[in-house]
Order: structure tokens, then sequence, then C-alpha cells
């Protein structure tokens, strides 16, 4: 997720039954310093932040709005299916 294009259009979400999903980020282990799984820093690439995000407080995981693509950040107990990046073969 370091780059717009990977996203491609919002609407690919509609087929994967859900409305919000788990980008694979967090500020778990350092308030306000957003990684990602693989531990790149989220806020040196693309980010689409809603307005008021990230939240910060006790929600450290990155989600995206299926309806607008904006991403918010939650806690771990607010269950969302989850988005996987993969290379190409």
């Amino acid at each position: 997720m370091r780059d717009k294009g990977i996203i491609g259009p919002i609407n690919v979400f509609e087929s994967l039954g859900g409305s919000h999903f788990w980008l694979g980020g967090s500020d778990l282990n350092n308030e306000n310093v957003h990684r990602w799984m693989d531990g790149h820093l989220v806020e040196s690439s693309y980010t689409n932040w809603a307005s008021n995000e990230p939240s910060n407080g006790n929600e450290d995981y990155i989600g995206i709005n299926q309806s607008d693509g904006l991403w918010f950040d939650n806690k771990d107990t607010y269950i969302v299916k989850y988005l996987c990046e993969q290379g190409l073969i």
C-alpha cells in the first residue's frame, strides 16, 4: 500500500463483501509512527487519511472505507476483513 496505484478502483471492494478492510499497518509499537507489516513507514509513502484521522489514542490499526477509499485507525477489537499485497509471479 505504499503506492496509490496498488489500491486500484475502490469498487473492487464491493465484490469482497465488506465495508471496511484492514490495510496491514499500525502504530501499535510507537504511537503516531505508523508502519506497514513489512516495517516501512506509512507516512513516508502514499496516505489517504479521512478527516480527523488518524485519531490516535487507543486506536492502532489502519483500515480503509469501502465507500470512499479513505483511511481510518481503529482498535484491534474492531473485526474487519483484510487486504493482502502480493508480488507478481
